[in-house]
């Protein structure tokens, strides 16, 4: 499992160089300054990265290689919207944000809006704050429950067995 977010993690981070890349050249994105922002961003996308390769595994034990991509992409979808993806946070009704934030791509986003944007936004977080204490304990806490779903639920299978 290791060497699967080993894998994740490269290949993450090269996307992550060329997505900052564009978006500062070609868009004009401004990047942080403050080292203090970096540490957010680079916590978040660690714990992000980690906590989604082993929710992953596990999640793929619910269906078959050919049901895959409907049991993923259509409560992924649901999730992008409810967690401030597309929608901005404060736009998102109070009841849907409460289970948003049962998930963790609601604590990678917020861990994310903490490093790019300005403090004064942290106003629309709930509580007033980016509560980076919260999205780290969160998405640790995902990542410790995804690690032990994937070594519980994951199974070798032998090649035509399926």
């Amino acid at each position: 499992f290791l060497g699967k977010v080993g894998l994740v993690g490269v290949t993450s981070l090269a996307q992550l160089a060329l997505l900052l890349l564009i978006a500062r050249l070609a868009f004009g994105v401004p990047m942080p300054t403050d080292p203090a922002k970096w540490a957010t961003f680079a916590v978040t996308f660690l714990l992000g990265v980690f906590s989604g390769t082993v929710l992953g595994i596990a999640y793929s034990s619910l269906a078959s290689s050919r049901s895959i991509g409907a049991v993923v992409i259509a409560p992924l979808l649901v999730l992008q919207f409810i967690s401030g993806i597309y929608i901005g946070w404060e736009a998102i009704p109070g009841w849907l944000r409460t289970i948003a934030s049962i998930f963790p791509l609601k604590w990678i986003a917020q861990g994310m809006r903490a490093s790019f944007y300005p403090d004064d936004f942290a106003a629309s977080e709930v509580g007033g704050t980016w509560n980076l204490t919260g999205v780290y304990a969160s998405l640790a806490l995902w990542s410790a429950l995804g690690l032990v779903l994937c070594v519980t639920t994951f199974r070798w299978y032998k090649r035509g067995s399926v």
